[in-house]
């Protein structure tokens, strides 16, 4: 791949669009459709041509393409019939379909009406990922072929954007929105998108959204980019500890940690109720267990000389009663307070929340 990308500079909205494409969380709704790639004064038509000329030389396949066709047959009119070229889009297709009709299906309106999943396949993703990744280090090592393009060097690219950024940090903190109107010259020598991308490579922000369409009236949409990011300190994203709780004993004492380097919670001894309600559904949290298996569990020896657990009409009742009261001896333990509950499913039934 690094062959083919020498041919030169991509365009900033092709570069745009590439990367959204590999970053679906970019984008707030569920699927892709053409609109999330468009740019300030881009042509609609040569972003879409390039993006499915990528994808097909790529090799990538669209996560489930739809084209909306009963949505397309509402602005046809009555007497009308589908267009001969857009009926087989009514079925199965994928991007090499798309990329052989490309230009006669833009006329027809096609891709105002196709829908497609965001979230690539891990093939798909690694293709993308790694002509994105090749493509920007031959940025960064000013590697790409220029041809008749004054494009300014990387450093003097990074300089320009690390002044709008830490304009903007200086105003609002770490994280804020950064709106940029390119101009609609082809010989702008500055590209905004490249040194967002190439930012984010290297660890010095997080792009958390990126959008040009805003939610309103088409007269008063601004041209311009909108980047949310989040300035990172010494270039390290710091990532949220997975959640991932821990029951274990020494010494004959319970202890529960919610992830690896959280502190212990003392549960107490190994024979409390409070220890095996937990032991018994820490092996599949989010799985309900019947209220009989579960009171099983905990049972005591105790529990044989209790009268209301030996009258049938009055034994599940009862059976609820300890299993609450064990909960709420759990609740009061320093570290789990407003952080554990049971959930009674239909009465037969019960679940476990345990957040951190």
């Amino acid at each position: 791949m690094g062959e083919a990308i020498k041919q030169g500079y991509l365009k900033d909205s092709e570069l745009y669009a590439a990367w959204k494409y590999l970053n679906g969380h970019l984008t707030g709704r569920p699927v892709f459709q053409f609109t999330d790639f468009d740019t300030p004064h881009g042509k609609k038509m040569q972003t879409v041509l390039f993006l499915v000329q990528l994808l097909d030389w790529l090799k990538v396949k669209l996560e489930k393409p739809t084209f909306l066709s009963s949505l397309y047959r509402q602005f046809l009119k009555k007497e009308s019939a589908m267009p001969q070229p857009l009926k087989r889009f009514e079925g199965d297709f994928n991007i090499a379909d798309i990329h052989e009709r490309a230009l006669i299906l833009y006329k027809y309106g096609f891709f105002e009406f196709l829908e497609f999943g965001k979230k690539l396949s891990k093939i798909n993703h690694e293709k993308i990922s790694s002509y994105l990744n090749s493509y920007i280090d031959l940025f960064i090592k000013d590697e790409l072929e220029r041809g008749n393009c004054n494009y300014f060097p990387f450093e003097a690219q990074k300089k320009k954007t690390m002044e709008m950024i830490d304009d903007h940090k200086e105003k609002f903190g770490n994280e804020f929105t950064l709106k940029f109107e390119p101009t609609n010259s082809p010989d702008n020598p500055y590209l905004f998108i490249h040194s967002i991308v190439a930012l984010e490579k290297a660890g010095i922000i997080k792009v958390i959204n990126a959008w040009f369409h805003d939610e309103v009236a088409p007269d008063t949409q601004t041209q311009n980019y909108k980047i949310r990011l989040i300035c990172l300190e010494r270039g390290v994203i710091k990532t949220p500890k997975k959640f991932q709780p821990l029951l274990y004993t020494s010494q004959g004492t319970a202890y529960l940690k919610f992830y690896k380097e959280a502190p212990k919670i003392r549960i107490g001894k190994l024979h409390t109720r409070k220890y095996r309600l937990l032991a018994s559904c820490m092996d599949a949290l989010d799985a309900p267990r019947l209220i009989e298996a579960l009171f099983d569990a905990i049972k005591m020896t105790v529990d044989d000389s209790n009268s209301n657990l030996k009258e049938p009409h009055l034994a599940l009742q009862e059976k609820i009663k300890i299993i609450k009261y064990t909960l709420k001896e759990l609740q009061k333990i320093k570290g789990l307070t407003g952080k554990i509950s049971l959930e009674f499913i239909d009465n037969r039934m019960i679940k476990l929340n345990l957040k951190p």
